[in-house]
């Protein structure tokens, strides 16, 4: 049997990468140890010395005590991506198996990071790279990087839908739901013109928004300024009262500008909800424009307002689109079945 370390950022923290190993800590069949990394709580150069410090000689720690087959490493492939480099460059002195799996993907920068010697080294130096798109695989397979390349998803805990019967969910056909950091990128403002224009057909439409973030107080006074009705911020959810939202809404909106794989879309999709969506980052690699919903690389407001229309006017198509979906999300990316599927890859390094 493996013994897996998987160096991760503070679990107690809201971050994906944390939430995603957070959510499949019940769900390995292997021995697993969650080496946490200590974050920069302060600035200045004493502090971030003596948590990088900190992080190393914690990581050795592991190493020497616990005995570990396999060390996976987690990063994005955007700013901060070398946290870890460190750990590798260990982690290689112990002869362990490395598997380095990226989250992120800043696609406008890709060339700058893929190019840069240290970069390299590192994705040759691990024994097996894990992402959430296949573009992102052609991207480093043409650098002539030829460490193996394994696809894979995130994941949707399973106690988020311990409580939801499926059977019993009613459809609408009018109630949007948005689950993400209050950032611009999230395309937050695109998504509120979207609703704006849906509600001149759809006066009852309703739109809960779900999150915190730098943008949240911005997102509140962009609202009241058009005198928008029907629009809920209601800030962080988690548990029952995040479990809720995704029962009691029909439509998922995330216009992002980019991403990975965002975990919000699956528990969606797992939900029975109808998807409206930019296709980037991993967003394609699971995800069919028309039949789970709408994909596009708009930004367009009205461009989405008239296809969510055309949708709502065919309330057997939107219906079939939730029972699919919501038979895609049980069969694939509950974190039960994730857990194995990536244990099987880990297997293979």
């Amino acid at each position: 049997m493996n013994r897996i370390v998987f160096v991760v950022p503070p679990m107690d923290k809201l971050g994906g990468v944390a939430l995603h190993y957070k959510g499949l800590r019940d769900y390995w069949s292997q021995e697993v140890y969650y080496c946490e990394l200590r974050s920069f709580e302060k600035k200045g150069l004493l502090h971030r010395l003596y948590v990088t410090f900190y992080n190393i000689l914690n990581f050795i720690k592991v190493l020497i005590t616990w005995s570990p087959t396999h060390v996976i490493l987690n990063t994005s492939l955007k700013k901060g991506f070398f946290t870890q480099y460190y750990h590798w460059r260990i982690a290689k002195l112990f002869k362990k198996k490395i598997g380095l799996f990226i989250h992120g993907w800043d696609v406008e920068h890709e060339n700058n990071y893929l190019d840069n010697p240290k970069c390299r080294q590192y994705l040759k130096g691990v024994n097996g790279i894990f992402l959430l798109s296949s573009k992102f695989k052609e991207s480093i397979e043409k650098k002539c990087i030829t460490t193996p390349v394994y696809v894979v998803t995130t994941k949707v805990d399973n106690s988020l839908l311990e409580c939801f019967d499926f059977t019993k969910k009613e459809f609408l056909n009018r109630r949007f739901l948005f689950v993400a950091r209050l950032i611009k990128e999230k395309g937050i403002y695109e998504t509120i013109d979207t609703f704006q224009l849906i509600q001149k057909q759809y006066p009852d439409a309703t739109f809960d928004i779900v999150g915190d973030g730098i943008e949240k107080a911005n997102v509140e006074n962009y609202i009241k300024e058009r005198n928008i009705p029907n629009i809920k911020v209601h800030g962080q959810l988690s548990g029952k009262l995040l479990s809720e939202a995704y029962a009691n809404s029909d439509y998922y909106f995330l216009l992002s500008w980019g991403e990975g794989l965002p975990g919000s879309l699956l528990e969606a999709i797992s939900f029975g909800l109808i998807p409206i969506v930019r296709g980037v980052g991993g967003i394609p690699e699971v995800f069919k424009d028309e039949e789970m919903g709408i994909m596009s690389s708009e930004k367009n407001p009205e461009y989405y307002a008239n296809r969510i229309l055309q949708l709502m006017s065919d309330p057997e198509k939107a219906q079939a689109i939730t029972l699919e979906n919501y038979r895609i999300g049980q069969e694939k990316f509950l974190a039960s079945a994730v857990a194995i599927r990536f244990e099987s890859i880990i297997d293979k390094l």
